[in-house]
């Protein structure tokens, strides 16, 4: 086979490079959107850890702000509670002042040693209202089914005016 001449080999190189880089233009536009796509994936993964990092971040302030419900609810309960507590207080208050009334308008009953007060029906209605037993908050003895003692008569009374023993007995004494 005959050598080529110099020109054409020229041109054929020139001609092979032109082709080089007309396939290197149709690539490069490939290259450019693998990377594109390479960077999207970053940018999504980058995404997902960032809705990631919000969503903990929303789940522990609702958390805390459940704990504040939380907070809330039992202070209102307790709160609930003293409302209550101060209702059964003012009842028991004028439960007191109608025992009082009643004692020292009543006789006393000495048939069981004379430390019960013979109280009317009516009054012991008093401290049964709709199944609930109220007696004095100001007396714990009332707690035991008695009442306070007399300091001086050393009977028991339903009627402590404050406190377990009494300066003067509610029966008069």
């Amino acid at each position: 086979m005959a050598a080529l001449p110099l020109p054409a080999v020229i041109a054929g190189a020139f001609e092979t490079l032109r082709i080089q880089s007309e396939l290197a233009a149709n690539f490069a536009p490939l290259q450019d959107q693998q990377n594109v796509l390479a960077a999207i994936q970053g940018l999504g993964q980058q995404m997902n850890q960032r809705f990631e990092q919000m969503n903990q971040q929303m789940n522990q302030r609702f958390e805390q702000v459940n704990q504040r419900f939380e907070q809330m609810n039992q202070r209102f309960d307790t709160l609930e509670n003293r409302q209550i507590n101060f209702e059964i207080a003012a009842m028991n208050a004028r439960l007191v002042q109608a025992d009082s009334a009643a004692v020292l308008q009543r006789p006393v009953d000495i048939r069981d040693g004379g430390d019960i007060p013979n109280f009317p029906a009516t009054q012991q209605q008093l401290y049964t209202m709709n199944g609930m037993s109220f007696i004095p908050l100001e007396c714990s003895a009332n707690f035991l089914g008695r009442g306070c003692r007399c300091r001086s008569c050393h009977r028991h009374h339903f009627a402590c005016p404050w406190h377990q023993s009494p300066t003067r007995c509610a029966l008069g004494h």
